[in-house]
């Protein structure tokens, strides 16, 4: 497993299975063989469902990831007249 690696719960490995960086692996999928980089693969046994993607979670709150960290950068992304929620 390469860095920046996303697993999702339940997924599970065979030996010998090489999951390359910037990959997300969907729930419950079953690795068995070799996921290139930068993409999403899902399934029994996972195959590659989307290619290319980029990921980050460093705006994402560790007790709450669905909520971001701090709004204080948030003008810079977009504009929105609705407040946030805190």
């Amino acid at each position: 497993i390469s860095n920046h690696v996303w697993l999702a719960p339940g997924v599970r490995l065979q030996p010998g299975a090489v999951i390359k960086e910037g990959c997300v692996i969907g729930v419950n999928s079953l690795v068995t063989g070799h996921i290139p980089g930068n993409c999403v693969a899902v399934g029994t046994p996972a195959r590659v469902s989307t290619r290319n993607i980029v990921w980050d979670k460093t705006h994402l709150a560790n007790d709450a990831p669905w909520k971001f960290d701090t709004t204080d950068t948030l003008e810079t992304l977009w504009s929105s007249d609705l407040p946030f929620d805190e």
